[in-house]
């Protein structure tokens, strides 16, 4: 696959990640609107049973005290009514006043009723109510809902006792429509008391509601009738008829509609209570007006899709820059370097770039026009031997002894020759070498020239940056799935940087590397084991070396290569406490280092994987790595003309090997004047001509 269609492939994969992100923030939205009602719902029950709990406590504390006291019941067991009634009346007023009571009822034994303080022209009548039949049966306080005429009143009744002898039963009643009130205040919602038709005597209650003068609201519903409310029951009449949630038995269950008034939107819910009977009598009806929020929201997945448009452009667009950046170079130097392989020395590449692209494209250019020039000089050299043999052999043809001195000129010539042709044999190798270092060079470069440019990382970072902005900015709209995705999307763009940094690292070493100098080894450890101790102390290891040798070559590229060893070491210790040791022993013409641990060991079959890059024996979750480090180590060594290899058991530890040369690499002038190519004062003088270090 070329890189233009690797990097347009993986462009397009995040891209298409931020919208399917996207997508998924929509659908959590709505769970979230759908759990945020389901909660509301619980609340507002919890609400109205807080409200029953408190009202009837206090209804319960009143009745106990009025029950103890001894005047009361002197004039209750004198039987007259009127003076029961004229000396309960400040009582009554009180506790209306106080405590909200609207009923007030004094019952005898066999449960007629004696006296309605809230209405003494009724009486007589027997007394039907569960909450009066269970204190009967229970001879205890009894509390409950019970359902009138035209609404649901919160009833306690208690035997009445003088003496320990039953004298009959009180009770205190108060309505519930100010629950609907209190709800509102709390909420600031429109509720709805609601009975079921099947417990009202339909003739009493049109009678009340002629009465109070009042609409009647009988056929409102089929199945209920509204008693109670906090706004006028006749604007939401129509309201109430788009949506079942007040027929049947949905009101009792987790659901709830959504109704259009105009431009106004309300989310209708309710809940249902049993009365003291146990009977399914009632509901409330809650109305929560949604217009703002709905509209909230779709501004906010407005500016959603609206910036996942935008990334996905920028992306896009960065994907066909970075990839023509990047892919028309790389075709350029590889036409480029199959010509000068072919012979062809004035081929030149016009690539006009200050990154390493365009620092290969010189080089090739500097080495192919040195090619050429020497190709000349070779040239120069051979015409003037054969003109100097021309000579000679025509001088030979004077006398027999000239001739014979022409024979050992020729034969010195020849010899000459010989010698010339040798090292014309040594140059074509050495230019046959460097052809492969340079094919080697070119195929690297295919594999990896799409992540050497510093242009891949600003995209990158702008993928990472809007990512986490969504998080920030949306993350209480997102459910866990949407947080997933996202942190996939951030985690896959920063390991990305992770591995272009370790790439441009890689193909740094050959080309970005200091001049060889002398290079204490020990120093240098000691420096690995000063940056590495953090590492060293939370993992409790033990690292000892040998009397380490000075040796040449580059100190910041030896320094990486002791501390990814020694690093691996310890990444990979298993459960022992980590022992390392480095040690070096002396092979004549290089120095043989050890760097010996007690980890977790690497399979035989596995020990020429390791140098390749990209290649891991662990996943991410066991240890982290890009799967670069032992390929940088392997490059480092081969540049310091030496080897590197490692010897291993599965538990039981590795050593990594790796050879230094003793000889110091000549310079090109050193080359040339010690292999007789040309002499050290003539060397000098010509680069004082070029203006060039002596």
């Amino acid at each position: 696959m070329k890189i233009f269609y690797k990097l347009f492939f993986s462009f397009f994969t995040i891209a298409l990640l931020i919208i399917v992100v996207l997508f998924f923030s929509q659908q959590s939205f709505e769970r979230v609107f759908l759990e945020n009602m389901l909660q509301m719902k619980k609340d507002f029950n919890k609400d109205f049973s807080l409200l029953e709990k408190q009202d009837t406590e206090k209804l319960s504390a009143a009745l106990n005290v009025f029950v103890q006291d001894e005047n009361f019941q002197n004039i209750y067991l004198e039987k007259d009514r009127d003076v029961l009634y004229q000396a309960l009346q400040p009582l009554f007023q009180e506790l209306k006043k106080s405590y909200g009571i609207t009923h007030f009822y004094f019952i005898l034994p066999d449960g007629k009723c004696f006296l309605r303080v809230h209405d003494k022209d009724i009486y007589g009548d027997d007394i039907t109510r569960f909450t009066f039949w269970k204190a009967r049966d229970t001879k205890q306080l009894v509390s409950g809902l019970e359902l009138g005429k035209t609404a649901f009143a919160l009833r306690v009744v208690t035997p009445y006792y003088r003496n320990n002898e039953l004298i009959g039963y009180v009770e205190l009643g108060e309505e519930i429509d100010h629950f609907l009130e209190m709800l509102k205040g709390s909420s600031d919602n429109e509720f709805f008391l609601l009975i079921k038709k099947q417990y009202l005597d339909k003739k009493k209650y049109d009678l009340v509601k002629k009465r109070a003068m009042a609409r009647n609201n009988w056929d409102d519903f089929n199945d209920y009738v509204i008693v109670g409310s906090t706004k006028d029951s006749s604007d939401f009449r129509e309201l109430f008829s788009k949506t079942t949630v007040v027929e049947g038995e949905e009101n009792y269950s987790d659901s709830y509609s959504v109704i259009k008034d105009g431009d106004d939107e309300y989310v209708v819910d309710s809940f249902g209570f049993v009365d003291a009977g146990d009977r399914k009598a009632g509901m409330i009806i809650s109305m929560i007006e949604i217009s703002d929020f709905i509209g909230h929201a779709q501004e906010n997945m407005q500016r959603l899709i609206i910036i996942g448009i935008f990334i996905f452009i920028i992306a896009m667009f960065f994907c066909f820059y970075v990839s023509f950046s990047i892919s028309g170079p790389i075709e350029k130097l590889r036409d480029a370097v199959f010509v000068i392989g072919s012979g062809d020395f004035s081929k030149k590449v016009n690539i006009r770039s200050n990154d390493e692209v365009g620092q290969l494209s010189h080089a090739i250019n500097k080495m192919s026009e040195q090619l050429q020039g020497s190709y000349r000089d070779l040239e120069a050299k051979v015409a003037k031997k054969t003109e100097e043999l021309s000579q000679t052999l025509f001088r030979s043809q004077k006398d027999n002894k000239a001739l014979e001195e022409t024979k050992m000129a020729i034969l010195n010539i020849l010899d000459d020759l010989e010698e010339s042709k040798k090292r014309l044999e040594d140059e074509r190798n050495k230019l046959t070498a460097l052809k492969n270092d340079l094919e080697r060079s070119n195929k690297e470069l295919e594999q990896f020239a799409y992540v050497a440019s510093h242009d891949l990382q600003e995209p990158i970072r702008m993928v990472a940056s809007y990512t986490q902005l969504l998080e920030r900015q949306y993350n209480e709209l997102l459910d866990d799935k949407g947080r997933k995705y996202i942190f996939f999307a951030t985690d896959g763009a920063k390991r990305m940087q992770q591995l272009i940094d370790d790439l441009l690292a890689f193909s740094r070493v050959g080309t970005k590397g200091k001049e060889f100098a002398a290079v204490d080894s020990a120093k240098v450890c000691k420096e690995v084991i000063n940056n590495l101790d953090i590492a060293i102390k939370e993992s409790d290891s033990d690292i000892v070396f040998d009397n380490l040798p000075v040796v040449y070559g580059d100190d910041v590229q030896l320094l990486q290569l002791f501390q990814n060893l020694i690093g691996n070491a310890i990444k990979y210790r298993g459960d022992r406490k980590p022992k390392i040791r480095i040690g070096v022993q002396d092979k004549g013409k290089e120095w043989l280092f050890s760097i010996s641990d007690n980890g977790i060991g690497i399979d035989e079959k596995y020990k020429e994987r390791i140098f390749v890059i990209f290649q891991r024996l662990h996943t991410k979750k066991e240890y982290k790595g890009t799967g670069i480090g032992l390929a940088i180590c392997k490059k480092i060594v081969e540049r310091h003309g030496g080897r590197i290899w490692i010897e291993s058991k599965p538990e039981q530890g590795t050593t990594f090997y790796f050879t230094l040369s003793k000889e110091r690499k000549r310079k090109l002038g050193e080359m040339l004047v010690e292999d007789g190519f040309i002499s050290a004062e003539d060397l000098k003088a010509e680069l004082k001509k070029q203006g060039d270090e002596v």
